[in-house]
């Protein structure tokens, strides 16, 4: 998989002539702690096959919007009270 990433990598478009499985880990990652998806930590260890949830933190910073928007859910909710 990964020398045919490799040579994926060398494309004028992409030009990571390094490109691994690390790199598309890290990707999924990235994009699976964002919006629109916004999944959480645990969540994603375990589809990447991560034992701890601190290797997982080493792929990607979180989103801090989705972060705010659970906090204005809540205080939402609790103006409804």
């Amino acid at each position: 998989m990964n020398k045919h990433l490799k040579k994926l990598g060398k494309h004028d478009t992409i030009k990571v002539p390094d490109l691994k499985m690390y790199h598309a880990h890290h990707s999924w990652a990235g994009i699976s702690a964002k919006k629109p998806i916004g999944v959480s930590k645990p969540l994603i260890a375990q589809a990447l096959g991560h034992g701890k949830t601190t290797v997982t933190d080493t792929y990607f910073d979180y989103d801090n919007e989705l972060v705010d928007d659970l906090n204005r859910k809540v205080l939402d909710l609790l103006k409804t009270l």
